[in-house]
């Protein structure tokens, strides 16, 4: 009963929580003057074209935004314009892609084949993308979120509770194009769509909460928020330690790019963010190796001060970018114990069958 009334209240979210309710009726009636704007004249177009270039880019950040803090269990936040700022998040609108994609192929392969080959189309679509868009949110990665391996464990984590967010994003298509052949008025057809697809995140957002997987993923933020709170001449000390050592590992020498690296963090005056900083910006190089050699003596600081948390998350990210990777082997037992505490098995598991390969590979 409590699953039902979880996703019952997740349904009805966008009408009754205050917040979600203002954010809704704000962007339905932002598209309704663009949809009447997009049926005038050409100025009128060309007006609800440079509306449209705002709202609809504002919308996926700001659902984005509802669908993380949803299944982190947070309150959502009422839009600002840091959701118009949408270059800083970027990877947000790679759902208009997903549902781009989901509107030609069914057409395009309905149109030749037939009714039957269209339904198989949106079976298939609706299955993967929940699990699509809640990875994307989580790990604000596009690659990752169209990652098989990382759709299917996410499936298989939710159980079959996932199966209610593929259920009600088809039973959603079906109730507008009812809607609409039966000559319901254009404007309460476009409400019933903007709320459903509103109730879609905060969908998702609450069937994958209970698996806590924002406490396994650690999210690969962009530079330039923390840039800007750092002091401008250390983040330009560290801008030169880390130009001499991607010069050093791209010359062949990783381990005393690392070495260089980890010298600048020793006698940095905030080591919490230095270390973050530095493997995050090695993440961007070509030899990610170097990066996740950084990964190792970061997790070791991390579990050295007790922080299990940051420690699985730590490791989380480092394995999705190499499924190989192993703490330095004096560290082993204390990532195992920090695995555990947290309860995150499938770490513990690969954390005691450990492979060879990237753990004893790196300095």
């Amino acid at each position: 009963m409590k699953v039902a009334g979880d996703i019952i209240t997740a349904i009805v979210a966008p009408v009754r929580n205050p917040t979600l309710l203002t954010a809704f009726l704000a962007y339905y009636l932002a598209s309704e003057l663009i949809i009447r704007l997009s049926s005038g004249g050409h100025h009128a177009l060309v007006l609800g074209l440079v509306l449209a270039a705002f709202v609809l880019p504002a919308m996926c950040v700001y659902l984005m935004d509802v669908l993380e803090r949803q299944a982190c269990g947070a309150l959502p936040k009422p839009p600002s314009v840091e959701h118009l700022q949408w270059f800083n998040s970027a990877w947000s609108l790679l759902q208009l892609l997903y549902l781009s994609a989901l509107a030609y192929t069914a057409y395009a392969l309905g149109s030749l084949f037939g009714e039957v080959v269209f339904l198989g189309v949106l079976l298939v679509f609706a299955a993967v993308l929940p699990a699509s868009l809640a990875i994307l949110a989580l790990t604000h990665s596009p690659v990752e979120s169209l990652n098989p391996k990382a759709i299917t464990r996410l499936i298989v984590r939710c159980r079959a509770t996932y199966w209610v967010a593929p259920a009600f994003a088809l039973a959603a298509i079906f109730l507008v194009g009812r809607l609409s052949r039966a000559g319901t008025p254009d404007w309460l057809t476009e409400l019933v769509a903007l709320f459903l697809f509103f109730a879609l995140y905060t969908l998702i957002g609450a069937i994958v909460r209970p698996q806590r997987l924002h406490e396994e993923i650690a999210i690969h933020q962009p530079v330039a928020p923390d840039a800007n709170r750092l002091d401008a001449a250390l983040l330009k000390e560290r801008a030169a330690v880390l130009g001499h050592a991607y010069g050093l590992a791209s010359r062949g020498n990783r381990h005393g790019g690392l070495r260089h690296v980890q010298d600048r963090i020793a006698c940095d005056p905030a080591p919490d963010t230095a270390w973050r900083w530095f493997f995050e910006q090695m993440l961007d190089w070509d030899d990610k190796d170097a990066a996740l050699g950084l990964g190792q003596h970061y997790l070791g600081w991390l579990l050295e001060r007790g922080d299990d948390v940051s420690a699985v998350k730590l490791m989380t990210r480092c394995r999705l970018e190499n499924e190989t990777f192993q703490p330095l082997r004096e560290d082993r037992e204390l990532a195992l114990q920090a695995a555990g505490r947290c309860g995150n098995e499938e770490l513990v598991r690969a954390l005691e069958q450990p492979r060879s390969g990237l753990g004893a590979g790196l300095p």
